[in-house]
C-alpha cells in the first residue's frame, strides 16, 4: 500500500511541478528592463530564492526516488522487521537533509556580503509557498488516514510502521511542495506581468 501512496504523492507532485513549469515556460518574463528581445521579453536574472527552490526541488526529487526505490525493492511492510532497511531509509533521509542544508548554505549570502536581498515580492511568494506546502501536507495526511483505515478496516489496527511512513512522507512532501510553491509563485508573478 505504501508504494502506491508514494506513487500517488509523486504523481501529484509532478503535476504541481508541471503546472508551475508550464506557467513559467508559457508566461516567461515581462518586458520590464531594457534590452528585451523582439517578442518583448527581457533577460531578468533569477532571484536567489528561486535558484534555491530549483536546487531544493532537484535534491528532494532525487532523494525521494531513491527512498521510493528502496520501499519498492524491499516491500513497504518489511520496514518494521528489517533493521537494515530502517537504517538505509534513515540514512537516505539524513543525506537528503544534509544535502538540503548544505545547498541552502552555499546559495545564501557569501562571506563579507550582506544578507540575501528579499523584497516584498519575495516575501509574499514565500508566504504563499508555505500555504502550498500546508495544503500538500494535509493531502498526504488525508491519503494515509483514508487509505490505512480502508485497508485495515477488518483488523481494526494499522501496522506499527505506518505512522513512520506517514511522518516521513509528510516531511518530504511539505518541503518539496514549498519549493514548488516558490517556483510557481515566481512563474505566476512574471506571467501576470507584475514587476
Amino acid at each position: 500500500m505504501t508504494p502506491l501512496i508514494w506513487a500517488l504523492i509523486a504523481v501529484l507532485g509532478l503535476i504541481v511541478f508541471g503546472l508551475g513549469l508550464r506557467s513559467f515556460v508559457m508566461g516567461g518574463f515581462p518586458d520590464s528592463a531594457p534590452g528585451g528581445d523582439e517578442e518583448g521579453r527581457a533577460d531578468v536574472p533569477m532571484a536567489p530564492q528561486q535558484r534555491r527552490a530549483w536546487w531544493g526541488l532537484g535534491i528532494g526529487l532525487v532523494m525521494s526516488v531513491a527512498i521510493l526505490a528502496v520501499f519498492i525493492a524491499k516491500g513497504p511492510w518489511t520496514y518494521y522487521q528489517d533493521r537494515g532497511m530502517r537504517l538505509l531509509v534513515l540514512a537516505l533521509f539524513g543525506v537528503w537533509l544534509v544535502a538540503y542544508f548544505v545547498m541552502r548554505a552555499l546559495t545564501g549570502a557569501k562571506a563579507g556580503e550582506s544578507e540575501v536581498v528579499m523584497d516584498e515580492r519575495d516575501r509574499l511568494i514565500q508566504v504563499r509557498a508555505l500555504s502550498v506546502s500546508l495544503v500538500a501536507v494535509f493531502l498526504v495526511l488525508a491519503a494515509y488516514a483514508i487509505g490505512l483505515t480502508e485497508l485495515y478496516w477488518e483488523e481494526k489496527a494499522i501496522p506499527i510502521d505506518a505512522p513512520y511512513h506517514t511522518l516521513w512522507s509528510a516531511i518530504v512532501v511539505g518541503v518539496l511542495a514549498r519549493e514548488a510553491g516558490i517556483l510557481m509563485g515566481y512563474a505566476g508573478w512574471h506571467s501576470r506581468g507584475e514587476s
